[in-house]
């Protein structure tokens, strides 16, 4: 584009200047649009530098995330697959929950950070896709229609995708705590009942071998 311009000042002609302007009309008209060119190719400089900061500190925060939310499920469900009848395993059991549900608290925070990563990165990539759009109407009288995405339009869907996912994983997470931290303590309850039932059956065999005090 820079080229299509230099070309213009050399030949006295550039795309959509009227042939009524005369010379040194046409080539400050070609100077002004080459500054603002300039003035844009520095600020899209900056912004892709921001951007591109930007989406490595979303990504970076997300691994970690990603990493635990996943081992938290697969321990949630290994809990869920397993036999949980004795009282001991039921006490087990519950504590291990209780561990998943205090990663869930600290989790919570680092995922509204990355919630922030994020719409930090969108409203970049949203801010480039405007500029560009002022920078190509300023240059042409006609609105240019592109059918397919750019590039930032791709990477906007990816991190809302991405958010998305995360989102609804932590949801479905805190469902399966809720949901099995009360079949535990229902489980816990019947092996209560069930342990001091048998030690109440034990206690009349015991006072039967007693011998009888002497009064």
């Amino acid at each position: 584009m820079i080229q299509i311009v230099i070309d213009s000042l050399k030949t006295g002609n550039v795309c959509n200047l009227p042939f009524t302007m005369n010379k040194s009309e046409r080539i400050q008209d070609v100077q002004e649009r080459f500054e603002h060119m300039k003035a844009y190719m520095e600020l899209r400089r900056y912004m892709l530098t921001m951007v591109q900061r930007q989406f490595r500190d979303f990504v970076e925060q997300g691994k970690p995330l990603k990493i635990w939310l996943s081992e938290a499920l697969e321990l949630q469900e290994g809990l869920h697959s397993s036999t949980c009848v004795q009282h001991n395993v039921v006490q087990q059991h519950l504590f291990l929950l209780q561990i998943i549900r205090k990663g869930c608290t600290v989790f919570q925070a680092n995922l509204d950070v990355y919630k922030h990563a994020a719409s930090v990165v969108t409203t970049t990539l949203q801010e480039i896709n405007t500029w560009s759009d002022v920078f190509q109407q300023a240059l042409s009288e006609k609105t240019i229609q592109n059918s397919s995405k750019r590039w930032t339009e791709i990477v906007l869907d990816s991190v809302t995708a991405e958010i998305t996912q995360v989102d609804q994983h932590f949801s479905t997470l805190n469902k399966l705590n809720q949901c099995y931290q009360t079949h535990l303590e229902g489980l816990h309850q019947r092996a209560l009942q069930s342990h001091n039932a048998q030690q109440s059956q034990r206690i009349p065999g015991k006072l039967m071998h007693r011998s009888p005090s002497v009064s």
